[in-house]
């Protein structure tokens, strides 16, 4: 089997394995151990001695590929060795061969390219750089393709099976550097756009108080114009009155207001056996 073939093959070194069915990773709980439901598996294996970047021998073929047949394509690309050296691109000079969709194309039917060298490869982290012999050759690079990659000393770079890049130099020196694209820009003036809109927005229209808070507002801003005198916008209950001597209403008030008006101005005298009250007095 092939999974025998690549355990054999001392060029192989496994990284890392997951079951085949995607359904079982996500069913998968972090606490527990992975289950799977077969002896199948995905295996990574890293390749010793790969170069990062090398020259094609074969001409690659253009197909014009929807996603989904892009990933049906590739994959049978991928599965027979003998359609490598003709990788299938997104696009390409017009110079080269343009096929069906879903097309493969197998070395004899390709169109041969001189290879050329390549030489002192450097890798960043969002840049690869490397040198080459001649230009006008197409160079794979064995890193995933995203349309942010951006050339320069090199037409491209196209998305190659199965999902790799093709540049073609112009220049001795190439450099593929991971950038921003027009999309890119367009989001991030729409965001500044957005936020400049709630901007003018926000300073445009009034705060809206809650209306318990406004009421409190006006009845404070009354109070400070008339402090004697308040229309009612307080909702605070007033303090209850505790009656006191000579307060209308009160009888004990009425009777020492009627004295006094008689010219008394001394309380009563004390009943006998009464406190100054009138209250019932202990018995000595």
């Amino acid at each position: 089997t092939v999974e025998e073939q690549a355990a054999a093959d001392p060029q192989l070194v496994q990284v890392g394995s997951s079951p085949e069915s995607p359904e079982v990773v996500d069913r998968a709980s972090g606490t527990q151990p992975l289950p799977t439901s077969s002896t199948y598996s995905y295996v990574l294996y890293e390749i010793r001695n790969s170069p990062i970047v090398t020259s094609l021998d074969e001409q690659p073929v253009v197909e014009h590929l929807s996603p989904t047949q892009w990933k049906t394509t590739s994959i049978s690309w991928y599965q027979d060795e003998s359609d490598w050296s003709v990788p299938i691109t997104a696009g390409g000079p017009a110079s080269w061969t343009r096929e069906i969709p879903g097309l493969l194309v197998g070395p004899g039917d390709a169109v041969p390219v001189r290879t050329t060298t390549v030489s002192d490869v450097r890798m960043g982290d969002q840049d690869i750089s490397f040198n080459v012999g001649r230009t006008g050759v197409p160079i794979l690079v064995k890193i995933p393709y995203f349309p942010n990659w951006q050339a320069t000393g090199a037409q491209g770079p196209w998305e190659a099976t199965p999902d790799l890049m093709v540049v073609v130099p112009t220049s001795r020196h190439v450099v593929l550097r991971y950038g921003v694209t027009s999309v890119d820009w367009l989001g991030r003036a729409g965001s500044l756009l957005g936020v400049a809109g709630l901007v003018a927005i926000s300073g445009s229209v009034p705060p809206v108080l809650p209306a318990s808070l406004a009421r409190r507002l006006r009845a404070n801003e009354a109070d400070r114009a008339d402090p004697d005198e308040n229309e009612g916008g307080d909702d605070t209950p007033e303090e209850p009155q505790v009656p006191r001597h000579g307060d209308e209403g009160f009888e004990g008030g009425d009777r020492l207001d009627a004295e006094q008006a008689e010219g008394e101005g001394d309380l009563p005298p004390e009943r006998e056996g009464n406190g100054p009250s009138g209250a019932p007095r202990a018995p000595a």
